[in-house]
C-alpha cells in the first residue's frame, strides 16, 4: 500500500478501508479519553490547584468518552457557586456531545459532596434526559491539604451512588 518514500498511494484503499484510515487518523488526533473519576480528577488537577473560590466545570464527551471541550460555567464564592443549567448544557450542544461530567471544587479541602451538590446532579441530570444529553458524573474535587501527595482528593457521585445514571429519553425504548 505504500511506495518506497512512505506516501499513501489512495487509489490501493478500498472505500471502507480508506474511510476507517481517515476516521482513525483524523477524528481524534489527540484525543484525551476520560473514563474514570480518577482520569478525569487527574485530568482536571492543574485547573484546580490553589484555587479559593468554587469554580464549576463541564467536560463535554463523545459517545466514546473523547473529550470535545471543556468549559468553565460558574465562578462562585469561598463556599458556594451559582450555576445556571443552560450553561452547563451550551457548551455540549454547541461540540454536540452525547455526554457530560460536572466538575466543580470545594476550596476548604473536603471534597465531601454536600446536600445542594447532590440535588443539582439530579437536577441537571433530569434537564439532560430531555435534551437527551447523558449526565456521566459529577466529581467534587478537594483542595491540597499541606504534606498530601501532589494528587487532589476527589468524590465521584456516580461512584457513591448519590445519584443514579439514566438514559435520555429518547433512548428509554431502546436496549
Amino acid at each position: 500500500m505504500r511506495d518506497c518514500g512512505g506516501a499513501v498511494n489512495l487509489r490501493d484503499f478500498t472505500n471502507a478501508e480508506l474511510r476507517t484510515e481517515l476516521l482513525r487518523r483524523y477524528q481524534h488526533p489527540n484525543a484525551i479519553r476520560l473514563q474514570t473519576p480518577e482520569q478525569i480528577a487527574k485530568h482536571m488537577q492543574p485547573l484546580y490547584l490553589g484555587l479559593e473560590r468554587e469554580e464549576f466545570h463541564v467536560l463535554c464527551l463523545d459517545s466514546r468518552h473523547y473529550l470535545l471541550r471543556q468549559a468553565r460555567v460558574s465562578i462562585g464564592s469561598v463556599d458556594q457557586c451559582y450555576v445556571d443549567p443552560r450553561e452547563v448544557f451550551r457548551p455540549a450542544l454547541t461540540c454536540r456531545a452525547t455526554g457530560i461530567v460536572l466538575l466543580h471544587n470545594h476550596p476548604s479541602g473536603d471534597p465531601e459532596p454536600s446536600a445542594q451538590d447532590v440535588a443539582l446532579t439530579r437536577q441537571l441530570r433530569d434537564a439532560g434526559k430531555t435534551l437527551c444529553l447523558r449526565v456521566l458524573d459529577h466529581i467534587v474535587v478537594g483542595s491540597q491539604l499541606r504534606g498530601a501527595s501532589t494528587e487532589l482528593p476527589h468524590v465521584s457521585l456516580l461512584a457513591r451512588g448519590l445519584f443514579e445514571y439514566s438514559r435520555p429519553y429518547a433512548a428509554e425504548g431502546r436496549p
